[in-house]
């Protein structure tokens, strides 16, 4: 009778604890948003809200050495969590914020024309930028091929507030480096990476 008991009693509690983190994510990206929203609409003034979010995070983090864009300090990197296609989106990231402290996140690689069309066209970025304040320290991984769309796509994704940007140039997969000059393709082409590093910085 006991035995028979355990099953259930586990996927009970399973159950339990994924809809808990479940509701946790839910809600820092519900804040995340009001808070984005405030600080475009106040001119980069942090909200009280903004604000008193960034202490928690400070605290929780301990911060170290090391300067970032956010102004604030951290120790410098010492384990990352790499970019992956399908897998390092925004939930993932919240989740293995909550496993681990300070080490760093990459976002999965988002396109540089993806960011430029979309601006263009009046589309909120923010389903492929925003995340919560809390992942701190967090990068942005791009991709592409040209040093002036890399330019552009940066100055648009510049209000998110990365701690780093990061460019593509080592994916092997045949879905980026096989569609031109792209990932692990720019390998080939040193003199066109040093030019879309030199229009990052």
């Amino acid at each position: 009778t006991l035995l028979g008991l355990v099953g259930p009693a586990a996927a009970w509690m399973t159950g339990r604890v994924a809809g808990a983190s479940t509701r946790w994510i839910a809600g820092a990206l519900a804040r995340a948003r009001g808070d984005a929203r405030a600080a475009r609409g106040t001119q980069g003034t942090r909200t009280a809200r903004t604000h008193a979010s960034m202490t928690r995070m400070d605290a929780h983090l301990g911060e170290g050495e090391g300067d970032t864009a956010q102004g604030r300090t951290r120790k410098e990197p010492r384990l990352s969590v790499a970019p992956m296609m399908e897998w390092t989106d925004v939930y993932y990231r919240t989740l293995a914020r909550m496993l681990t402290k300070r080490t760093w996140l990459y976002t999965e690689m988002v396109v540089d024309k993806t960011l430029i069309f979309k601006k263009l066209e009046g589309y909120s970025l923010d389903r492929f930028l925003l995340f919560p304040d809390l992942q701190h320290p967090v990068v942005l991984q791009l991709g592409g091929n040209d040093a002036g769309e890399m330019k552009k796509a940066i100055q648009v994704a510049s209000d998110y507030k990365y701690d780093e940007i990061n460019l593509n140039c080592g994916c092997p997969s045949p879905r980026v480096s096989g569609k031109g000059c792209f990932g692990a393709a720019l390998m080939k082409d040193p003199r066109r990476v040093g030019e879309m590093v030199s229009a990052m910085e």
